[in-house]
């Protein structure tokens, strides 16, 4: 029995190093050496002493001192952009840990079912019109009526343009497809959709093409530019953590700072700071002739508003979450991902400070009184 634990411990700990290693290479890789300092000794010692404590007793906190040199790379872009502050979390410490310790994986990573979004939702917070889905295989209508592949394709044909979207473990704008009918005839046009989901053998959901607000297009028309809200529902008590707005350069049709777009900090009362930034750390205080720190989107209270109520109402029992909220054309917002399980934390905090803020310690503590379940092999530990 004792062996038996060792093991699972050992193959665990290979499992944390190796996933934090790869989730901090995917984005540092993008960085440039200038724009990363190093932290002295007193630094590093000053960011293990905050938050050993989040950590499982026997998950070592050894590596985290020489992970890519010493550095802490995330900590130390940090550092150079912003200022040394011990509460910034990086990847290493984020990834796996205190992601599984916040966000129970059996519960959130159902959350994240693009299929099943809107039907958890009875807050008031909407989602794009959903035309089609498939799970496991099978096609289900809006109201999740069973339907053959042909009946799928007839049913989608009397559609003039929709997107599809993978539902599940996607990033980035991967599995994005924007399909629009093209002058085709209806033979045409339904042998094309037809074509598309015979490719398509993942679980996906197809839903309107939204069109956005003016305010929200005014950067860039192409891409539907959307905010990650950022939001923490801890011992009952709900926080807004962070607010970012994110868009596309130009001719980019997603927004994703991962895929090239920009990410600038916003106030919650919808006011935009003055600087943003692109994955390459690029400062950018003006696109497509807006200047941010002019910027003011009116409708970010009512945002914060219908977020609270959803998360207190619908997804409760994932304690941080990422929304993805775009505002269409009357102003309505409009959820097109819940991230329940591991959301984005790194440009976030690039652009409005340490993640958890004032709340920090107190997360650390919830953290520390938490047993560590590994997602992967769900071994406990």
């Amino acid at each position: 029995m004792r062996l038996k634990k060792f093991v699972k411990g050992k193959i665990i700990q290979h499992e944390i190093c190796k996933e934090s290693k790869k989730e901090e290479y995917q984005v540092t890789r993008e960085f440039s050496a200038q724009n990363i300092a190093r932290l002295t000794p007193a630094e590093i010692q000053s960011v293990i002493n905050l938050w050993k404590p989040a950590l499982a007793d026997k998950v070592r906190f050894k590596n985290i001192s020489v992970h890519s040199g010493g550095v802490l790379p995330e900590i130390g872009m940090f550092k150079k952009l912003r200022g040394f502050d011990a509460r910034y979390l990086g990847h290493n410490m984020y990834l796996p840990i205190i992601a599984h310790k916040l966000n129970d994986y059996h519960y959130t990573k159902v959350y994240e079912d693009k299929n099943l979004t809107d039907r958890f939702l009875h807050s008031g917070l909407k989602t794009p019109k959903v035309f089609l889905r498939k799970i496991n295989g099978e096609y289900f209508d809006a109201a999740m009526r069973y339907m053959t592949v042909e009946d799928a394709a007839d049913f989608l044909s009397a559609e003039e343009k929709f997107v599809l979207k993978t539902a599940n473990d996607s990033s980035g704008g991967a599995g994005v497809v924007r399909l629009e009918r093209n002058d085709e005839d209806n033979s045409t046009w339904r042998m094309k959709i037809a074509d598309l989901l015979s490719r398509r053998t993942e679980n996906f959901v197809v839903q309107e093409c939204v069109r956005q607000s003016d305010s929200m297009a005014i950067f860039n028309e192409a891409s539907v530019n959307t905010f990650r809200v950022t939001t923490l529902l801890l011992h009952d008590e709900f926080s807004v953590l962070n607010i970012v707005f994110r868009t596309g350069k130009k001719g980019m049709h997603v927004d994703n700072w991962g895929a090239g777009g920009i990410m600038m900090g916003v106030e919650k009362d919808g006011k935009m700071h003055d600087v943003g930034y692109d994955i390459h750390l690029n400062p950018c205080r003006e696109y497509n002739h807006r200047v941010f720190s002019d910027v003011r989107f009116s409708f970010m209270p009512e945002i914060i508003h219908r977020v609270q109520a959803a998360h207190q109402k619908d997804f409760p029992l994932a304690k941080m979450i990422g929304w993805d909220i775009c505002v269409d054309r009357s102003g309505e917002p409009l959820l097109l991902e819940v991230n329940s399980s591991q959301p984005g934390i790194i440009g976030e905090q690039l652009c409005n400070g340490p993640i958890f803020g004032e709340r920090t310690q107190e997360v650390i503590d919830y953290c520390a009184s938490k047993d560590f379940v590994y997602h992967r092999s769900l071994f406990r530990y």
